[in-house]
């Protein structure tokens, strides 16, 4: 069963049914995008747990912005797995990395 990306009539309902906000919204997180996974990628390699948990919550909140349920379940795990260490987190990363390619490709057809 094909789930979707994210949902588009949540996302709105979420911006008070403002198309122009929920332009704005998609603009804003793919602007920011690239630093938040920055900072997971920069956790990930020094081994810091702390600050991998914090990316992971930031973009958890991003992407639950645009009712993203897989990515926002992955970012969840992600979090989650920082507050007992790093391990395992490499392979939540990839998942999460192809779900926002996924999510971005979609978002970016909004604009």
């Amino acid at each position: 069963m094909s789930q979707e990306i994210f949902n588009r009539k949540t996302a709105l309902e979420q911006m008070g049914d403002d198309e122009e906000l929920l332009v704005e919204m998609v603009e804003v997180f793919l602007e920011d995008l690239p630093e938040c996974l920055q900072e997971i990628e920069a956790a990930l390699a020094a081994g810091d747990a702390e600050a991998l948990g914090r990316a992971a919550h930031t973009l958890k909140g991003s992407v639950g912005n645009f009712s993203a349920h897989a990515a926002y379940e992955t970012t969840f795990e992600l979090e989650t797995l920082a507050k007992q260490g790093t391990e395992g987190a490499d392979q939540v990363y990839t998942k999460l990395g192809a779900q926002i390619e996924l999510l971005k490709k979609a978002l970016g057809e909004l604009q």
